[in-house]
C-alpha cells in the first residue's frame, strides 16, 4: 500500500512538473529572435502552432515579408526603424495567420547588446489575446499606429519628436506637414473605399521616398506628418518636400482609371521653427495653410509673420459665416469679346466680398476657407441667384441677350439636384436656361461617377451652355472632354502671358486652339491684355477673348454702358 502510495505521489510530482512547464510555455507565448535588420533568426514551437508556420518556412525571411491579404509588411517596417533609436517597444497589434486570418497580440520587443554597447538582435514576445481570429481584419496597433495605413499615429510621433528633442543637445531636425489637396472630392464622387485606397498608397510612397531613418505618421483624416534627422539646414528639407511632391504626381491607377492627387507641404526646422514637439507641429501646419492659400500642390517653410496671418484667417472664418446674413457680398462682371465682329458674346461673373473692416476682399483672400468650411455651397447658390437676376434685369431693359457665366466648384457641382435648383432658380427669374452658361474647373471632369455624368445629362437636356475653365492647368484627360457636353473651352491666362516672346507657349496655345475646334467647340482666351496677344491669338483661330485689354471686372452699370454700344 505504501509503495503504491510512493509511486501514485511520483506520478502526480511528474504530472505537475509537466502541466506547469506547459503553463510556462503558454505564459511565455510565441517568441521570435530576429537581427536588427529583421531577419528572422530563430522561432520559439508557440509561435509556430499560433501561427501556422513552420521554422524553415519563416527563420531567414524578413520580419516585413509577413503579409496576408488583409496585412502588409509596412507595419514592421515602421517598428524596425523606430528600433533603431529605442531598447523596448511594447504594443497592441495584429499578426498574419500563414492561412491568411489575423490574430491579436501584445508584443514587446526587447534588444540585446553586445560588450560594446551595440545592438546585435531584437527579442519579440507575442501573448495572444482574446477574440483572435478575425479574417480579412487589417492590422492595427491600438494606441501608437494607424489601423488604415499601418504608419505611427499622432500620439506615437508626437512622443518620438519628444524624445528626440530630450536626447539631443542641438538636434538637426526638420518637420514636414502634409495634406492630401482634393482627397475629399475622390471621397465624395468615388466613394470612401477609393480614397482609402488612396491613403494607402500615399503612404507607401511617403515611407520610400524620405530619407533613412526618417519617422513619416499619419495625423489622421489627409494629413500626414514627417520627421527628418541629421538636415543640413532648409535646403535639405526642400527637396525632400520637391521629391515627395514630383512622386505624387504620378496617377494612381484604380482599374485603368487614373487617379491624379497633390499635396500641400509645410515645413519647420529646429530651433528656428519651434524649440518643443507642439510648436513644430503647430507651425509647420501653419506653413502648410499658407501653401493652400496660395494654389496648394507646393511647400512652404515656416516663418513667424506666418502666425500672424493665421490669425486673421481664423477671423475672416467666422466673418465669411456671417457675410451672407449681413449682404456682404456683390458681382463684378467681365465681358467675353467676339475676334471677328468686336461684339460681347459673354460676360463672365466674378465674387466680391465687401467686409465691413477690411474693405473689398478678392476670391483669393476667402474662396478657399468658403471650400474648407463647406459655405462655397451657399456662397455659390447666392452667386447663381444673383447673376440670373442681373442678367434678366439687363434683358428687361431692352439690352441685348447675351449668357452670363456663373463658376461652379467641384463641391457645389456636386450637391444633391444641382439641376434642379438652376432650374427653379431660372424659372423664378423668368430667364431662358441658354442665356446662363456654367463654367467648370478641370477637377469636376476627373469625377467619373454615375452622378457626374447624370448632372451632365440633366443639364444638357436643360440647353444650359456649358465651359471647361481654366483649361492646361489641370489633370484633364481628353477622353473627358469627348466624353461630356462642353460647348467651350477657356484656355487659362498663363498660356496668354508669354506667346508674345515664347515660340513653346505658341505651339501649345496652337494645338490647345486646334483641339478645341475638332471637338467642336468655342475657344475663349483669358487673360488678354495688349494688342500683340489679342492680334496673335486671332490669326490663331481663337473665337473670343477676355482680359484687362476690353476692361476689368466692373459693376452692373458700367457693363450695361458696354452692353449698350
Amino acid at each position: 500500500m505504501g509503495g503504491s502510495t510512493k509511486l501514485n505521489a511520483v506520478k502526480m510530482l511528474k504530472i505537475n512538473k509537466l502541466t506547469s512547464l506547459t503553463s510556462l510555455k503558454q505564459e511565455m507565448g510565441g517568441i521570435i529572435i530576429i537581427d536588427p535588420q529583421g531577419i528572422i533568426l530563430s522561432v520559439n514551437e508557440i509561435f509556430c502552432a499560433k501561427s501556422g508556420y513552420l521554422p524553415g518556412e519563416i527563420i531567414g525571411r524578413n520580419l516585413c515579408q509577413l503579409e496576408t491579404k488583409g496585412f502588409t509588411g509596412i507595419f514592421f517596417r515602421i517598428l524596425l526603424r523606430y528600433l533603431q533609436e529605442t531598447e523596448r517597444w511594447q504594443g497592441e497589434i495584429w499578426i498574419p495567420h500563414k492561412k491568411g486570418s489575423l490574430c491579436r497580440y501584445w508584443v514587446t520587443v526587447s534588444a540585446l547588446k553586445d560588450v560594446k554597447g551595440e545592438t546585435i538582435q531584437f527579442t519579440v514576445i507575442l501573448k495572444q489575446k482574446s477574440g483572435q481570429h478575425f479574417p480579412g481584419r487589417k492590422s492595427s496597433s491600438v494606441s501608437n499606429y494607424d489601423c488604415l495605413t499601418g504608419l505611427p499615429n499622432r500620439l506615437f510621433f508626437h512622443e518620438h519628436l519628444q524624445a528626440v528633442l530630450k536626447t539631443r543637445k542641438n538636434p538637426d531636425i526638420a518637420v514636414l506637414f502634409l495634406d492630401l489637396d482634393r482627397l475629399k472630392t475622390i471621397n465624395d464622387t468615388l466613394g470612401y473605399g477609393i480614397g482609402d485606397l488612396i491613403l494607402q498608397l500615399v503612404a507607401k510612397r511617403l515611407v520610400r521616398n524620405v530619407p533613412e531613418g526618417s519617422t513619416v505618421a499619419r495625423m489622421g483624416g489627409d494629413e500626414f506628418i514627417i520627421l527628418l534627422e541629421k538636415v543640413a539646414g532648409t535646403t535639405d528639407a526642400v527637396n525632400v518636400a520637391q521629391k515627395l511632391l514630383k512622386e505624387l504626381a504620378t496617377p494612381f491607377n484604380n482599374k485603368g482609371q487614373e487617379l491624379f492627387i497633390s499635396a500641400s507641404i509645410g515645413i519647420t526646422l529646429f530651433p528656428t521653427g519651434g524649440s518643443d514637439p507642439e510648436n513644430l507641429i503647430k507651425n509647420a501646419e501653419t506653413a502648410m495653410d499658407r501653401v493652400k492659400q496660395r494654389g496648394r500642390n507646393r511647400y512652404q517653410v515656416y516663418m513667424p509673420a506666418m502666425n500672424a496671418m493665421a490669425l486673421e484667417n481664423l477671423k475672416l472664418s467666422t466673418d465669411l459665416r456671417r457675410a451672407l446674413e449681413r449682404d456682404e457680398f456683390l458681382l463684378h462682371y467681365q465681358p467675353q469679346i467676339d475676334m471677328d465682329t468686336g461684339s460681347v458674346i459673354g460676360i463672365e461673373t466674378l465674387l466680391r466680398w465687401q467686409h465691413p473692416d477690411l474693405g473689398l476682399i478678392y476670391p483669393d483672400g476667402f474662396i478657399s476657407i468658403a471650400e474648407e468650411t463647406g459655405l462655397i455651397i451657399p456662397i455659390g447658390e447666392w452667386v447663381l441667384r444673383a447673376a440670373v437676376s442681373q442678367n434678366k434685369a439687363w434683358q428687361d431693359s431692352g439690352l441685348p441677350r447675351v449668357p452670363i457665366a456663373v463658376n461652379i466648384s467641384a463641391r457645389q457641382f456636386q450637391q444633391q439636384n444641382l439641376p434642379g435648383t438652376i432650374a427653379s432658380i431660372l424659372k423664378g427669374n423668368g430667364l431662358r436656361p441658354e442665356c446662363l452658361e456654367l463654367e467648370i474647373t478641370e477637377t469636376v471632369t476627373m469625377q467619373d461617377t454615375e452622378y457626374t455624368i447624370e448632372t451632365f445629362r440633366r443639364l444638357k437636356e436643360m440647353r444650359i451652355p456649358i465651359s471647361i475653365d481654366d483649361f492646361g492647368t489641370g489633370y484633364c484627360s481628353l477622353t473627358y472632354l469627348r466624353k461630356y457636353p462642353f460647348n467651350k473651352l477657356k484656355i487659362d491666362k498663363t498660356f496668354i502671358r508669354d506667346i508674345d516672346n515664347s515660340r513653346h507657349e505658341n505651339a501649345i496655345l496652337k494645338a490647345i486652339i486646334g483641339l478645341g475646334h475638332s471637338l467642336d467647340l468655342k475657344v475663349i482666351a483669358e487673360g488678354v491684355e495688349t494688342s500683340e496677344q489679342m492680334e496673335l491669338l486671332h490669326r490663331y483661330g481663337c473665337n473670343g477673348v477676355q482680359g484687362y485689354l476690353f476692361g476689368k471686372p466692373m459693376p452692373a452699370e458700367e457693363l450695361a454702358r458696354i452692353l449698350k454700344n
